[in-house]
């Protein structure tokens, strides 16, 4: 049996507007509508810090995606979740951490052919075309790739 070792998890958080950066076609202007109404932005960042807390393997970052990406420092990935309900950012991180994906490394994209995120899927199918692969549709609307 193969033993792996956990070596951190990066959560990027970009709230406090950074959604207004990306077109109403890729499907921010709901989505920033609905987070402003509930006000589910105010102090995001402190409240994922927190709760991240107890895990001393996760580093919180706040930034925008890709633009934050680079700091994170990370050199290789296993398993990669991809949930932004946004297409841009989705799209970006998935080619940023292409090259860093292990072979055989799992990603796993949160809303892909979920009703109402059209545009996350068709933004990742451009992707995966570039990149000479697949995603794979899974009944919950999530989207599986296998590097």
């Amino acid at each position: 049996m193969r033993k792996f070792a956990f070596a951190g998890v990066g959560v990027a958080v970009g709230f406090a507007g950074a959604l207004a950066l990306f077109p109403a076609a890729q499907g921010a202007t709901n989505v920033l509508s609905a987070y402003r109404e509930l006000d589910l932005f105010g102090d995001a960042f402190e409240r994922v810090r927190a709760n991240y807390a107890e895990w001393p393997n996760v580093e919180v970052v706040q930034g925008i995606v890709p633009d934050v990406l680079p700091s994170l420092g990370v050199q290789q990935v296993a398993f990669l979740h991809i949930d932004m309900n946004c297409a841009f950012p989705e799209r970006a991180a998935l080619e940023y951490f292409w090259e860093l994906l292990s072979p055989g490394a799992m990603v796993l994209l949160d809303d892909y052919a979920y009703f109402g995120h059209d545009s996350q899927g068709h933004a990742i199918d451009h992707a995966v075309a570039a990149l000479g692969t697949e995603v794979l549709s899974l009944p919950t609307g999530q989207g599986l790739i296998i590097k």
